[in-house]
């Protein structure tokens, strides 16, 4: 399902098959004799856009802040990126492709992951800001309870 050499497509295969709890996350770096490298990391689901941001009206001005369960998935992602020594700060052309898998059938668009997800990468400084990503696939799987979570696959991107 996602694109690149052999090698990542059989280390994908094992990290699929690896339960996901909120507490356990997973990180494979993949170097290539080109020089290139990618990452892939499994992720728990972000709440949803609905309950990561807020918003406050006071004197005509509306102020935007992230709700507790945003902060709390944010806070969760910079620990992991922090674990795996993952802050890339990257500011060149990235692709990022992402397989979703949701908890239940419940419907759940996903469009929605989007905006909380990049946020909390941006935020944990995997890249400079999420405006370097020039190539972004996203793949929804069957529900399933025991692989819920998002794997990313994160490459530099070729304009060839």
């Amino acid at each position: 399902m996602l694109r690149g050499q052999r090698d990542s497509e059989i280390n994908f295969t094992i990290l699929k098959n690896t339960p996901l709890t909120s507490n356990r996350f997973h990180a494979i770096i993949f170097s290539f004799p080109q020089r290139i490298t990618m990452y892939l990391l499994r992720l728990p689901l972000p709440p949803s856009v609905n309950n990561y941001y807020g918003y406050h009206s006071k004197f005509g001005y509306t102020k935007v802040y992230i709700k507790k369960p945003g902060q709390e998935y944010r806070t969760q992602v910079l620990n992991y990126v922090l674990q795996n020594n993952l802050q890339l700060r990257a500011n060149t052309a990235l692709s990022v492709t992402i397989l979703f898998t949701p908890k239940s059938k419940h419907k759940q668009d996903v469009d929605n992951i989007l905006k909380c997800l990049l946020d909390a990468l941006t935020h944990a400084e995997v890249w400079q800001d999420d405006s370097f990503i020039f190539d972004l696939h996203i793949t929804k799987q069957p529900p399933s309870k025991e692989n819920a979570g998002l794997i990313l696959e994160i490459a530099p991107f070729s304009f060839d």
